[in-house]
């Protein structure tokens, strides 16, 4: 076991013990609970002009379900965080990092509250030139932003998928976020502490 694995293992099972905030990072309030969730993009691209390419992001709150699944695989009881930001974090093909929270709901297809919050059962959609153009890192006509990304959001359960678009080829592919890391395999999102190591990393 290498020494990394082995210190985010004992680290969650302080946190499950102890149930409290660790060194002011998010972490596990209880067993169930993880306070935010980290979702893998693949691939996203964007260029403007006469052949533009562009990439569309639809993040869930899967924190509304069946009776059924509430009961017996989200435990929705148990959760404390049903509703929250979004942050996108995106690495250009260069290793150039750029990141975006959801602050109002003035961005993507209506659904946040008024303080940019994702409340469950809604689904944002936010293409990344939107999000790009609010950090003033559109790339010029001809220039094309590609590479990967993380979203992080401030609840405890998400999932999402990525469209990006070839209009100009006719062309289109859809892919999802992925909730995986190595052999770790988690079906709502990454649970973090795992996240914040990830983000450190750059």
């Amino acid at each position: 076991m290498s020494k990394v694995r082995a210190l985010v293992l004992l680290t969650l099972v302080l946190g499950v013990a102890s149930g409290i905030t660790m060194a002011d990072a998010p972490f596990l309030v209880n067993s169930v609970t993880s306070t935010q969730t980290a979702l893998f993009i693949p691939f996203v691209a964007s260029m403007a002009g006469d052949n533009p390419i562009s990439t569309a992001l639809s993040v869930s709150n899967i924190l509304a379900a069946p009776d059924a699944i509430e009961e017996q695989i989200l435990d929705i009881e148990h959760m404390n965080d049903t509703e929250g930001t979004i942050t996108f974090y995106f690495w250009a093909a260069d290793g150039t990092m750029l990141s975006w929270e959801t602050q109002n709901n003035d961005v993507g297809n209506g659904v946040l509250t008024d303080d940019g919050k994702l409340g469950p059962g809604r689904t944002l959609t936010v293409s990344v030139e939107d999000i790009l153009i609010q950090l003033g890192e559109m790339p010029e006509a001809g220039n094309v932003f590609t590479g990967y990304g993380w979203v992080v959001s401030n609840f405890d359960a998400s999932q999402g998928t990525v469209n990006v678009y070839f209009p100009g080829l006719g062309f289109a592919q859809s892919l999802n976020m992925e909730p995986t890391l190595g052999n770790l395999a988690f079906p709502f999102g990454i649970p973090l502490p795992f996240g914040p190591m990830l983000i450190a990393a750059k």
